[in-house]
């Protein structure tokens, strides 16, 4: 058997030794801030943001926070506006822009940045500003009730207040500065099904274009990154199949209905997102920021997504990362063939299913794991 496997083993040392020019940079050491609503509003604080949710209900805060070591600050009870949750994460459930100034969000932040604890800030927040459950939001533009003259000062507040935002945080220091745009609602299927003319949704979503416009052209002029998320959302909706699904590794996600079940979009709220989408939020963050400044912060791979839903439920697939580097490779696999049919094990991590023997079932255990992530807080 020795003699069958020494040609094996210089194979896999081979492919080990040009895997090893191709591998990604670790994970970075990111200190983050973030200016926002519920849309980046710890789920996980101790008063559910709205929802009794399981623990695996995350944001991508959260997400980047417990698996990609992202610093936004300690964890803890910070009073007033901030409640529960990160340091340096003043988003705040059904806060408006105007909100935001009121109750000094960028402020607060911005004390974070001047004292050096920040890298890199997002801004994300005018949701609320449009919300189709709001009677100041979405329907007066979508009804025709509002006049042109009204609309176009709710368009001129919303971005006045995200340019304070910008200036204050810029003024305090010179961390990155992501800013996402305002949601168009009329994207969503909760949304299309109580505003059914699309005629009337168009109308709305022209004004969101006009006021994200303004607003990239701003914080592009000032250094700062731009974030089109309507289109981002526009990208996943291209994926969506005929049954109204969203494919994201091999499993079927549902965007026409709501539910806390991890299958779902969005959470059963009809307005929160669910894990799944918050890891593909975070990685169009990721990947923007990664593009715009030269870092090389790792993606999250579809399959770590559905692990930290909970969808994925593999107990093998960490015990098959031998090295522990977060990924099942070739490495892995070379330990595994080191130690296979040996009496006493190298390495004692190569008896993945931990009978007390490194053996062919250990083999095709890591065989069948391949490539896959071990998502590890």
């Amino acid at each position: 058997m020795q003699k069958l496997l020494r040609p094996l083993k210089t194979l896999v040392i081979s492919c080990i030794l040009f895997v090893s020019f191709v591998q990604p940079v670790a994970a970075l050491n990111i200190n983050a801030g973030v200016i926002a609503d519920s849309c980046c509003d710890e789920y996980r604080a101790d008063d559910n943001r709205g929802g009794a949710y399981a623990a695996t209900t995350l944001n991508w805060v959260e997400l980047l926070a417990k698996y990609r070591r992202w610093n936004f600050g300690p964890w803890g009870q910070w009073g007033g506006v901030r409640r529960t949750g990160f340091e340096y994460n003043w988003s705040r459930s059904a806060a408006t822009t105007t909100d935001m100034i009121n109750n000094k969000q960028h402020i607060g932040l911005a004390a974070s940045v001047s004292q050096g604890k920040i890298d890199l800030v997002i801004i994300f927040i005018g949701s609320n500003d449009f919300a189709y459950y709001r009677s100041d939001g979405y329907a007066p533009i979508y009804s025709g009730s509002w006049s042109e003259s009204q609309i176009q000062a709710k368009l001129d507040l919303v971005y006045n207040n995200i340019k304070t935002a910008v200036d204050t945080i810029q003024q305090a220091g010179s961390p990155h500065v992501i800013v996402a745009g305002v949601p168009d609602w009329g994207l969503s299927p909760v949304v299309v099904a109580q505003f059914p003319d699309a005629t009337k949704r168009q109308k709305v979503s022209n004004y969101m274009n006009q006021l994200n416009f303004r607003i990239g052209q701003y914080v592009e002029a000032n250094g700062g990154l731009f974030l089109e998320v309507n289109q981002f959302a526009k990208s996943l909706l291209a994926k969506v199949t005929s049954s109204g699904k969203l494919l994201v590794g091999g499993e079927e996600i549902n965007l026409l209905s709501v539910g806390d079940e991890p299958h779902h979009v969005t959470l059963g709220d009809g307005i929160h997102s669910g894990t799944v989408f918050g890891g593909l939020f975070a990685n169009y963050i990721v990947g923007s920021a990664n593009a715009r400044w030269g870092l090389s912060e790792r993606l999250f791979e579809e399959d770590e997504i559905l692990q930290a839903a909970g969808i994925i439920l593999d107990s093998f697939i960490c015990a098959a990362d031998i090295n522990r580097d977060g990924v099942v490779d070739l490495y892995d696999y070379s330990l595994v063939v080191a130690d296979l049919l040996g009496s006493i094990p190298v390495n004692q991590r190569t008896d993945v299913d931990g009978n007390g023997l490194v053996d062919l079932e250990d083999y095709s255990l890591l065989v069948a794991r391949l490539l896959a992530h071990c998502l590890t807080p």
